[in-house]
């Protein structure tokens, strides 16, 4: 687990190269109804 937000934020970027909330809004379904 993470000890904070930031380090995940990192974390996941470094690996899909985006950030959580970019990620949501590219391929989450949801993203179509809602705004992160």
């Amino acid at each position: 687990g993470y000890t904070d937000q930031s380090h995940m934020i990192k974390e996941f970027k470094l690996f899909s190269g985006y950030t959580p909330k970019e990620y949501i809004a590219q391929y989450s379904p949801v993203s179509d109804y809602f705004t992160f």
